[in-house]
């Protein structure tokens, strides 16, 4: 007989259902009484009624957030570590001066900015915040 303590959940009772019947026929209760374990019925063939009978929610949770996360990955990679690679040297260059002239010190402030460009971008990677908001 069937693993009565897998069918507490209802996807596990679902996936029983359509994969025990075809293997009713094939083999009699006398050869699967000593089968108790939720793997033998695994390799039954899938009927066509079975496939495509899900009763999915419909709202798609991760996936958006799963999209968003791949841009930002992507503008890391291309857009954020070049900028921020290029603009650290800069910023390194003139961050001395800025002891001395203030209108450096300011513009090192704003350099400092786009040097932690990557870090936004992998802040919002890791939030799977969308790009327009």
């Amino acid at each position: 007989m069937i693993n009565k303590t897998c069918l507490a959940w209802p996807w596990c009772q679902r996936w029983w259902s359509g994969r025990w019947h075809s293997w009713a026929g094939a083999l009699s209760p006398a050869n699967t009484a000593h089968h108790s374990s939720p793997l033998r019925p695994l390799f039954a063939p899938r009927r066509p009624r079975d496939m495509g009978s899900g009763e999915g929610s419909g709202e798609g949770g991760l996936c958006p957030g799963l999209l968003w996360a791949i841009l930002w990955f992507i503008g890391l990679i291309f857009i954020a570590w070049p900028v921020g690679f290029f603009i650290a040297w800069l910023y390194i260059f003139l961050l001395p001066f800025g002891a001395c002239i203030t209108p450096i010190k300011d513009l090192c402030d704003a350099l400092l900015k786009l040097v932690q460009f990557p870090f936004t971008f992998a802040q919002n990677m890791v939030n799977m915040k969308p790009c327009c908001s």
